[in-house]
């Protein structure tokens, strides 16, 4: 799933968006929730070997781009088990 998401950093900050297209999103997770936000990115740092810990800020439905949206802050002091 790591090909169709599209990550946005942004400079001198611990936030970066995800930008997953919905029918692609629905096809793994029933709903828009915060929950499915936290299981896709953690997804997301395991696929891409990166040892991340993080908080979901928002996740929303982008009807313009028929995007999800979500919104991560990035906890750089601790390390997520991808295990």
């Amino acid at each position: 799933m790591k090909d169709v998401i599209f990550k946005t950093v942004v400079q001198g900050s611990s936030i970066i968006f995800l930008d997953i297209p919905q029918d692609d999103f629905y096809y793994e997770y029933n709903n828009i929730s915060i929950d499915a936000a936290k299981k896709l990115t953690k997804s997301y740092f395991r696929e891409k070997d990166e040892n991340r810990d993080f908080d979901i800020v928002d996740v929303r439905k982008d009807d313009y781009t028929n995007n999800v949206e979500i919104t991560v802050k990035l906890d750089n002091s601790k390390r997520l088990s991808l295990v």
